[in-house]
């Protein structure tokens, strides 16, 4: 899926192997990128977010990852609702897991399945032997109208 060249990189303290590429892809430039993310934009105002489904979106967002990191972290840093606004798919399940594996090298919904397999073997039981909503004895509600809550904020346990 992700054909960049991460490998060869060792992750950052927060997990990152690319946090903001040094120069565009080969053959790219911010006005080629620039075209490319117009092409999205044009994707989504023809298909939404089903869009999201062509190979073609994910080679755009691959080919677009350093503008993509270059607005992220842009210097006064651009509102969510402009991040929003100029990369649609980015806040898409498949843009968003295209970008976190670019970001981190580790690809995120492979790494899900698998910790579902995992540990999914595990939680399942879990949540047969627990009460069902039914059998809950108080809600929050009950709790706020019973207890003296403190005004500032604190987990109740």
């Amino acid at each position: 899926m992700v054909s960049m060249i991460n490998a060869q990189k060792h992750p950052d303290q927060y997990g990152c192997v690319c946090w903001q590429p040094e120069e565009p892809p080969f053959g790219e430039n911010d006005e080629t990128l620039e075209e490319k993310r117009k092409q999205m934009l044009q994707l989504h105002s023809t298909e939404g977010m089903s869009g999201a489904d062509r190979a073609k979106l994910c080679k755009l967002m691959e080919i677009t990852y350093y503008r993509q990191r270059h607005d992220i972290n842009a210097v006064p840093p651009s509102s969510l609702s402009s991040l929003k606004s100029s990369w649609l798919y980015l806040f898409c399940l498949k843009g968003l897991s295209t970008h976190f594996q670019l970001l981190t090298d580790i690809p995120l919904l492979r790494r899900i399945m698998e910790g579902f397999e995992v540990k999914g073997k595990r939680i399942l039981p879990f949540f047969e032997e627990k009460p069902t909503n039914d059998e809950v004895a108080a809600t929050a509600a009950d709790v706020q109208r019973t207890v003296v809550l403190p005004d500032s904020p604190r987990l109740i346990i």
